[in-house]
């Protein structure tokens, strides 16, 4: 008799407490999405002040700058001539 309390009463504890503790696995129900992200420019570089036209163009033109001044900075828009020197790229 005094054994099947004990035993009542050790299943009574540990099924109590593992009730009260939240499953961690399972999803929460009231949870709400991520908000999404923002679409970021696709461009690397940040266009100059200078630049005024739309930044999509900059992409393009930062390419065709590269490809002819092996100096091109696309942070500045700007090539070296000769010993420091520059000059804004005007491709």
């Amino acid at each position: 008799m005094k054994m099947m309390i004990f035993a009542a009463a050790v299943t009574m504890a540990l099924s109590g407490t593992a009730m009260a503790q939240p499953r961690h696995d399972a999803p929460r129900q009231n949870a709400q999405k991520p908000a999404p992200k923002p679409v970021a420019s696709k461009s690397r570089y940040t266009p100059p002040k200078h630049w005024n036209q739309p930044r999509d163009h900059y992409d393009r033109h930062v390419q065709a700058c590269q490809k002819r001044y092996r100096t091109y900075n696309p942070h500045t828009d700007r090539y070296t001539i000769s010993r420091g020197r520059t000059a804004i790229c005007r491709l």
